[in-house]
């Protein structure tokens, strides 16, 4: 009956299942959840896969920017898992995610150090990590504030040592 159930998901529902699927695998292999969505793995990866990936252009600006500064990296890269990441080095397991307005609970101007991450996107960086990922965060709000492309690069410098 639940199997039945899972399958009359909607595709945004699945897509959702699939980050909440690889975090139980890897935290909790045998619970009765992770197994239950086992059985769906390939739709729960296929529906999380099908949402089309929106970049903005200040994501553009920032990948532009990383290739200025020479880190190479692929953009929109999905992990072997099926996760989407902004800009990353797979081999190096770095990357690079700009946070938009939309990643935070409160955005106004003049409460920037009230800024706290929205829960999906803490979830998505937990996950990533314990992927062995390492994670650089660039918020639209600092990269906003740069104004130059001299001062936008040096910034990616100094967030990113190996840049």
């Amino acid at each position: 009956r639940i199997d039945a159930e899972v399958g009359e998901l909607t595709l945004s529902a699945l897509s959702q299942l699939h980050p909440v699927y690889v975090h139980l695998r890897l935290e909790s292999q045998w619970h009765a959840l992770t197994v239950l969505l086992s059985r769906h793995e390939a739709a729960l990866r296929a529906a999380y896969l099908l949402q089309e990936p929106s970049p903005s252009q200040t994501q553009r600006d920032v990948s532009a920017a990383l290739s200025r500064v020479g880190w190479d990296h692929d953009f929109e890269h999905v992990t072997a898992e099926g996760l989407r990441l902004g800009m990353a080095r797979p081999a190096s397991k770095v990357a690079v995610e700009l946070y938009g307005p939309t990643h935070y609970l409160t955005c106004s101007a003049e409460s920037v150090s009230a800024r706290a991450l929205d829960g999906a996107s803490k979830f998505k960086e937990r996950l990533l990590r314990r992927l062995g990922w390492k994670l650089v965060r660039v918020p639209y709000y600092e990269w906003d504030a740069l104004r130059t492309a001299a001062d936008r690069d040096a910034y990616l410098g100094n967030k990113i040592p190996e840049a």
